[in-house]
């Protein structure tokens, strides 16, 4: 082969993996910040059961961290939200409009919390392979998999179909 042909070969690798490389580093140093082009501005929000001085947080995703956040309620008085936090102030039902900004765009989703009395009151039914201890609200389970049913009921004693369970 001809040197000519050599040095146009090796100087396009050259060109070409400086040009990967270059490629790599402007998408590793924007990862997790800011939109890929071409990319909406999303939230991620469902509704909400709190008991009354009950909070979560991150109860919301927004898909990029510099998007300044807010948040408007059609009731005052029933939850407080600070940044990442919503906290259950008084029994009650509010619809939270979220708002995320950056740049030209603006998104909004809208998501209801449900804030409940504390006087709630559980009842597990047994179904198979468990039992429950009621005076500790303690549920056994005496095998790997156990079904049961769990029924939570307000202080007028209606229920309560909406909570979010969790079993550790």
């Amino acid at each position: 082969m001809n040197k000519k042909v050599v040095s146009i070969i090796v100087a396009l690798s050259i060109l070409a993996l400086s040009i990967v490389l270059m490629l790599v580093f402007l998408l590793s140093a924007n990862k997790g910040k800011d939109l890929p082009i071409g990319e909406s501005l999303t939230i991620e929000v469902d509704d909400i059961s709190l008991g009354k001085g009950e909070s979560r947080h991150d109860f919301y995703k927004v898909n990029d961290e510099n998007a300044s956040v807010s948040f408007e309620l059609n009731k005052d008085g029933i939850i407080l939200i600070d940044k990442d936090k919503i906290e259950g102030l008084n029994a009650g039902e509010v619809v939270v409009t979220i708002y995320a900004e950056i740049e030209n765009q603006t998104v909004s989703k809208n998501f209801n919390v449900k804030v409940y009395d504390e006087n709630l009151h559980v009842s597990i039914i047994h179904i198979d392979n468990c039992f429950y201890i009621q005076e500790d609200n303690i549920l056994i389970m005496e095998k790997e998999i156990a079904q049961f049913r769990i029924e939570v009921f307000d202080n007028l004693n209606q229920p309560i179909n909406d909570l979010n369970y969790k079993i550790i």
